[in-house]
């Protein structure tokens, strides 16, 4: 997928353009037809359509606050789908949306600490960190939200209007399976 991105800017090919990743999800398939059974192709995928459904909607906004806000948008707005696969869950996932943002600091700092011998500093955190104990539960995608989940997903491409309903389901998904579960 990278090679074909620096070919279509190359190109003078619009990238960020919901067509260009349907061609290369096409592209991918005719190339290697067994992704088309791949759990992980598609979630690229679809985290990629979501990346550009932030885009379209949220790009007038700060862009710090914007920083911020897409690693909360895209963990809430995954979690139906990913759900759907996997339900396993636990309240920590949360843990995930500061981490993701601290981890752009933290790791050319472990890998520096690595390269000049002074890991130790900060390999007692990552211990603390991986011999944390997490309570997990099990909550379901049920398969008719699935289905319009996704549907709403893709009229969002053309109506904001969708796009408000797709982020009430985000919202509503959410509120189920970490508070009412």
């Amino acid at each position: 997928m990278f090679c074909l991105g620096i070919y279509l800017l190359r190109s003078n090919i619009k990238i960020l353009s919901y067509m260009t990743l349907f061609y290369t999800f096409l592209i991918v398939i005719a190339f290697y037809p067994k992704y088309i059974f791949s759990i992980g192709f598609w979630f690229s995928i679809f985290a990629v359509f979501y990346i550009y459904l932030f885009i379209q909607y949220f790009k007038n906004y700060n862009k710090w606050l914007l920083f911020i806000f897409f690693n909360i948008w895209m963990f809430l707005i995954f979690n139906p789908i990913v759900h759907y696969y996997f339900p396993q869950t636990s309240y920590e996932q949360f843990y995930s949306i500061p981490i993701t943002i601290f981890f752009n600091f933290f790791y050319p700092a472990e890998i520096f600490a690595h390269i000049f011998g002074f890991s130790n500093y900060f390999d007692k955190y990552l211990k603390i960190f991986i011999e944390y104990k997490i309570y997990v539960y099990e909550v379901f995608t049920p398969l008719y939200f699935y289905i319009l989940y996704l549907l709403v997903s893709f009229l969002s491409i053309w109506s904001k209007k969708a796009f408000i309903i797709l982020n009430i389901l985000m919202i509503g998904f959410n509120i189920y399976m970490y508070l009412l579960v």
